[in-house]
């Protein structure tokens, strides 16, 4: 069943195996296309880190500067900050600045408790970061370290990975234009399953070719021109 353009997981199965010759199941199982559809969702998210966008509010607390990020970011993007009680009053953007430029221009900003020497305050830059004690799971920290505790007084825009499908209704989470890339993927790893060595060539230059041509497409969405043949001096 195909939804707004895009497949469901029995659609992509049901391709597969029906390319593959093996509606049996006696090589390539279910299970294996699932596996393959979401790891082929999760490239694409790696490869095209903006392509899926989220947003959400977190909670600040006085003096604390480093913050998790949600269970499906990717990479934050950007990072906003209510200074008023009041629900209704606007959301400032933090400027990002690397760690490494911050140790530089902000010597000990990375403080203790309640902001270390340099205290608490309204919150001005943002750096990325990574919680050692979850893996890789990624971070944000915000200096000056808030002066007070507010529900939804931070809000962040992310990057996300595609959420994992399970169930054969569920429809893939990306957009319509990769459904090609999904399938042709899951035929690339089953050929690896078959060692079918040309076959796997084959899918793989399609596999790449697909994912260039979407990351081409995605880089020119919100562009109100295109790129223009120009005359230069030396072609005259």
């Amino acid at each position: 069943m195909v939804t707004n353009g895009r497949y469901t997981l029995s659609d992509i199965i049901t391709r597969v195996q029906r390319a593959f010759g093996d509606m049996a199941q006696v090589q390539v199982t279910q299970a294996d296309v699932i596996r393959w559809v979401n790891d082929a969702c999760r490239e694409v998210a790696m490869q095209h880190e903006n392509l899926l966008q989220a947003t959400t509010t977190i909670a600040s607390v006085a003096g604390q500067q480093s913050y998790d990020s949600p269970d499906d970011c990717l990479a934050v993007n950007s990072v906003f900050f209510r200074q008023s009680d009041d629900t209704n009053a606007s959301y400032y953007a933090l400027r990002f600045v690397a760690q490494a430029q911050l140790n530089q221009e902000i010597n000990g900003w990375q403080g203790g408790s309640n902001g270390g020497d340099y205290g608490t305050g309204i919150p001005q830059y943002f750096a990325r970061g990574i919680n050692a004690s979850a893996g890789s799971d990624p971070t944000f920290l915000i200096f000056p370290a808030p002066n007070a505790s507010r529900a939804d007084a931070i809000k962040i825009t992310y990057s996300r990975y595609p959420a994992d499908v399970q169930e054969l209704a569920d429809v893939i989470d990306l957009p319509a234009y990769y459904m090609t890339y999904v399938n042709e993927y899951c035929m690339m790893k089953a050929y690896e399953m078959d060692e079918d060595w040309a076959a796997v060539d084959r899918k793989a230059a399609i596999v790449q070719s697909t994912l260039d041509f979407n990351n081409n497409r995605e880089q020119w969405f919100g562009h109100e021109t295109y790129p223009v043949v120009t005359t230069l001096a030396q072609d005259l």
